[in-house]
């Protein structure tokens, strides 16, 4: 395997992956990276101060501090948009008598039938949160339900990490297409725009309930979901693309489905990456969001290199931040806090220790493609 570090000046251009497909790894990459919904705003710009205000306004439902300054907000001149709005992404409740006289009757009905809300009383208190993205809308759980304590099989919406992989896939028009790991369906459903066929997987039968769900609201029909661990579900299948956003936070205890995982360290990961090769088709890409660990004994690259080994793929690998370990338990606590509440100080330490004892000297995170290939490979970082 021909390896190579990546120099900062040589992802440049922009390269079609629709047809005969580059072979170098300064194609991929530029394929990969700097596609059409790919670009860098600068700082202070009109557009960027745009981006942020947004991405502050898609944070508010999580956080409290944001809930009070926009909730005395109202939707001048349209009371059905504020309403919703109320319900289903401030998770607020609201009597069924207003509800029946904003909302045309065959619609406040519906949305009891199909359990968007539910009838506590007189109250209609909402069951998920409607979110856009694209031309996608999107139900996934309600802040109610995170606000009402930690919950297992928790389904989120669209967080930055599939907003990154979601714009970094490499879709084919025809494609049959496995969205490993699919939580309410986000990467299956961009998919289904040109795929022939998407495949989408989860062990939380919650999630898949959600993705059946969105690919209804959203008039979508060429998806079909599998429930299941990792590749189980899909046994002797082969794709021409596989999207993975796995549960990938190091930790020294599995508690939620959506971001953590019971292996030790990156590796479960790491076995994914191994396993990937088998299920794609000659040609087919395998794309996932990771983190990995570099050992104080071992650099993160000669790691990874161990991974790939006789895989019979190109491999790039983009690493988009590093983190000390403190500094990586604490980002993730703050993170956490935000929906639960403050970590306690047992927690963060027996997560430090976790790390002293396994010898870990840096996080890292990134994203990782593969492309299957005869010839001779390439691992390019």
């Amino acid at each position: 395997m021909v390896e190579r570090v990546l120099g900062k000046d040589e992802v440049t251009g922009s390269i079609p992956v629709n047809g005969s497909i580059p072979l170098s790894p300064r194609a991929l990459c530029s394929s990969t990276r700097h596609g059409p919904k790919y670009c860098t705003v600068p700082r202070g710009s009109r557009l960027r101060r745009r981006a942020d205000e947004t991405a502050w306004v898609h944070e508010s439902p999580w956080r409290k501090s944001a809930q009070r300054l926009l909730l005395p907000y109202k939707v001048p001149g349209n009371v059905r948009f504020a309403l919703l709005l109320r319900l289903f992404w401030f998770g607020e409740t609201a009597s069924y008598a207003e509800i029946s006289s904003i909302l045309p009757p065959q619609i406040a009905g519906d949305l009891l039938s199909c359990k968007m809300i539910e009838r506590e009383g007189d109250a209609c208190v909402p069951q998920c949160m409607l979110v856009p993205f694209g031309r996608l809308l999107l139900a996934c759980d309600s802040v109610r339900r995170v606000q009402g304590g930690e919950s297992v099989d928790l389904v989120l919406g669209v967080d930055t990490p599939t907003k990154i992989l979601a714009n970094s896939l490499i879709t084919r028009s025809g494609a049959k297409v496995l969205d490993l790991g699919t939580e309410c369906g986000t990467l299956a459903l961009v998919a289904c725009r040109s795929a022939l066929s998407v495949t989408a997987s989860d062990v939380n039968p919650r999630a898949l309930g959600f993705t059946e769900f969105n690919a209804a609201l959203n008039g979508i029909a060429n998806l079909q979901t599998r429930l299941g661990d990792r590749f189980e579900p899909v046994e002797e299948e082969e794709f021409d693309l596989i999207a993975c956003n796995p549960p990938f936070f190091l930790t020294p205890k599995a508690r939620l489905l959506y971001t953590d995982n019971p292996a030790e360290l990156d590796s479960f990961v790491e076995e994914l990456a191994r396993m990937a090769p088998r299920f794609l088709k000659q040609g087919g890409f395998f794309q996932m969001l990771c983190e990995w660990v570099e050992l104080e004994d071992k650099p993160w690259r000669d790691r990874l290199k161990g991974w790939f080994k006789g895989s019979g793929c190109d491999i790039l690998i983009l690493k988009a931040y590093e983190m000390g370990p403190v500094n990586y338990v604490l980002t993730r606590a703050g993170e956490s806090a935000s929906l639960y509440g403050d970590a306690s100080e047992e927690r963060l330490l027996e997560h430090i220790e976790y790390f002293r004892g396994h010898c870990v000297g840096k996080v890292f995170g990134g994203l990782i493609t593969m492309r299957r290939r005869t010839g001779e490979n390439w691992l390019l970082f």
